[in-house]
């Protein structure tokens, strides 16, 4: 055996005081024998016996004394900084038998120097000998000590418990108490609260008025049995429903059936669609907003009023449910009717005239890499500004070559000089009262200048694009339909309203018609009778389709972008055509051809929906269209984009071809699965 292994075991031995006394005991009696003989031994000893005793007892007591004096210095000096527990043995084991709950001394390091017994249960549902803090508790020390009184929760086996920590000193060393409390009877009496919880959501036919021009003879009886499906759904949670206003209901529930709903993905919204309008092949559909934050009933019941316009933004026939981990959705599969009228748009066009008319002055500006239905938009929302008599500025970049020919049939015009400018100069121009319009996308992560939204008070979208998310900060005004075509159709519709016959100047009405041309593929899908009505008001105010067609001539440069596409072409799951651009030097110009390939690809026999990659930069961008049959939206909105039903894209940053390929063809097989959400 090694010495210094020997010395150690020694110095274990002799850490307690215990040890040491009884050792000291024993050498002073053998010390005390020892005189006594060798008194008694001496030739001729001059004093008496009971003398000879009364000095021994006294030399005896001098050395006790002496040895216990010595003792306790050496006892402090050598072995109380490496143990500061070494006097405490009386405290904790009072400690031991007062508390049932699992208590122990942690020092600094982690290490366990003391537990009760009730701390050797615990003991027994971790390592047996484990002697380290964190196999017991996830949490750190020191979160556990910065949590103070509040503590914070784990669990040790199958028991919740609070763990709280208080730390003090024995000379210079840090030691904490830890408290573990169980918490089962309050974990149990907390989730019974959130169970009984009573949660609001609203419910309303979202496509009910546009069917009863269809067959108004069967509506109400389709009406009347959602509404009988409707109470059923409620009465099988022991809820209750409430039609507040027609076709339009309120329905609160207990929270602990809300995981139900969400497990089975609203089914409520598949049987309602189930449901059919005589031979009408739409069926009606119900959207549904819901909520399981908020302290009130008032705070659920604005969250809930709220969800349902999202669910409404994009395009209805889905439950959208906001949680403390966010926004979901459930459902839209159905295609949008066109369900917008005179009387809103007369209502918003005139609610936005106000607002414009009380701003000093007012930006507008679309999405990323815009295309004519973002900039024929914003020349109509800058027409609509000056009929109020405000000036107004156009963000956008003058050099941007998929617009080039849009900027040279305004060349010259007096109505857009000085309208157009970049990015810094919009964030030198915001003012308090400055009005924002943000036309074509309602998704920050595509506005083409975040930084002056951000900036701005006073916002307005006008879109028809499916709304993606709830919006970080409220606007004074949302028109987002995503039953239009574009949202140049939108705009055309808010301008027919307030300008008189005739006021609309040529080039504007060319960009507004350029854009309904553009995103229906020349009137040939995601069209309605308010599509062809918009079409009919600008080449009444001198829309040229001769005109407009120039705008959308390629060169042969564009040829070749696209050919990159075509050259690598598959079909996936039978019915998805997908076109890929490997090329590492793409430029913005390639998004505009990906975006031209992908309306190409469905005149493939059998192809439902069509999709077209490449890297421009260090992102990988993705175009997508359908047939109608198939909602693109969903598909790329799973991996971080947008749209709307037949037409949607988006961008993905800091990945490869290879692992957006992978994740589109997951998110596509979601949906051909029969994932609606």
């Amino acid at each position: 055996m090694k010495s210094s292994t020997f010395f150690a075991r020694i110095k274990k031995v002799l850490r307690y005081e215990s040890t040491q006394r009884i050792i000291g005991i024993i050498l002073i009696t053998v010390f005390f024998i020892w005189g006594l003989r060798e008194i008694q031994l001496a030739p001729s000893p001059k004093i008496s016996a009971g003398l000879m005793t009364f000095f021994a007892t006294v030399l005896y007591l001098l050395c006790e004394t002496i040895f216990i004096t010595v003792l306790h210095f050496v006892h402090a000096k050598f072995f109380s900084k490496t143990d500061p527990l070494a006097y405490s043995g009386e405290v904790l084991a009072s400690v031991n038998n007062a508390l049932d709950a699992p208590v122990a001394l942690v020092s600094d390091k982690g290490t366990l120097l003391w537990i009760n017994s009730a701390f050797s249960l615990l003991r027994r549902r971790s390592s047996i000998h484990s002697r380290q803090f964190s196999d017991f508790c996830e949490s750190s020390l020191e979160d556990i000590i910065d949590a103070g009184d509040d503590g914070i929760e784990c669990t040790v086996g199958e028991t919740p418990y609070k763990v709280s920590a208080k730390p003090f000193y024995i000379g210079k060393s840090r030691v904490c108490s830890v408290l573990f409390t169980d918490i089962t009877e309050l974990c149990a009496v907390k989730k019974t609260l959130r169970d009984e919880e009573i949660l609001v959501a609203y419910i309303v036919l979202d496509n009910i008025d546009e069917l009863v021009q269809l067959e108004q003879e069967n509506t109400s009886a389709a009406a009347a049995e959602i509404s009988s499906l409707l109470a059923g759904w409620a009465a099988s949670v022991n809820g209750t429903l409430k039609e507040y206003e027609r076709n339009k209901y309120i329905f609160f529930f207990a929270a602990k059936h809300m995981d139900a709903f969400i497990e089975c993905k609203f089914d409520i919204l598949e049987k309602v669609r189930a449901i059919k309008v005589g031979n009408s092949a739409t069926p009606i559909t119900i959207s549904i907003g819901t909520t399981t934050i908020g302290d009130t009933i008032l705070a659920k019941e604005t969250s809930a009023r709220s969800c349902l316009e999202m669910a409404l933004a994009r395009g209805g026939d889905q439950a959208v449910v906001k949680t403390d981990s966010g926004i979901e959705y459930y459902g839209g599969v159905t295609k949008t009717m066109q369900k917008r009228s005179t009387v809103k748009s007369r209502s918003v066009a005139l609610s936005l005239a106000n607002l414009i008319a009380d701003s000093p002055n007012v930006i507008i500006f679309g999405h990323k890499f815009p295309d004519y239905d973002c900039f024929g938009a914003s020349i109509g929302m800058a027409r609509f500004c000056r009929h109020c008599g405000v000036d107004c500025n156009i963000v956008v970049d003058t050099e941007d070559k998929n617009l080039a020919k849009g900027f040279a049939k305004l060349k010259g015009s007096r109505s857009f000089k000085n309208v157009f400018i970049d990015v810094t100069s919009a964030q030198n121009m915001i003012r308090p009262d400055t009005l924002v319009i943000i036309v074509d996308v309602n998704n920050p992560k595509q506005f083409y200048a975040p930084d002056v939204a951000a900036c701005a008070d006073k916002i307005v979208y006008i879109d028809h694009h499916r709304q993606t998310d709830a919006f970080e900060k409220a606007p004074l005004l949302s028109y987002i339909e995503p039953s239009a075509s574009s949202t140049c159709e939108i705009v055309a519709e808010l301008l027919e309203q307030v300008l008189p016959s005739g006021r609309l100047g040529k080039n504007e009405a060319d960009f507004l018609y350029s854009g309904i041309i553009l995103d229906t593929k020349y009137f040939a899908q995601s069209i309605g009778v308010r599509t062809f009505a918009s079409a009919l008001y600008l080449r009444s105010e001198g829309a040229d389709p001769v005109d407009v067609q120039e705008l959308f001539k390629i060169d042969l440069d564009d040829m070749q972008r696209e050919a990159k596409f075509k050259s690598n072409v598959h079909v996936y799951r039978k019915v998805v055509a997908i076109a890929s651009n490997l090329d590492e030097n793409n430029t913005p110009a390639d998004r505009v051809a990906a975006a031209k390939v992908a309306d190409s690809l469905l005149s493939i026999d059998g192809v439902l929906a069509s999709f077209a990659i490449c890297r421009i930069d260090n992102n990988i961008c993705i175009s997508a269209r359908s047939s109608g049959t198939i909602n693109v939206q969903l598909i790329l909105e799973r991996i971080g984009g947008g749209g709307h039903y037949n037409a949607a894209a988006t961008q993905m940053p800091d990945i490869t071809i290879e692992e957006a390929l992978v994740k589109l063809k997951q998110s596509i097989d979601v949906s051909l699965d029969g994932g609606a959400n």
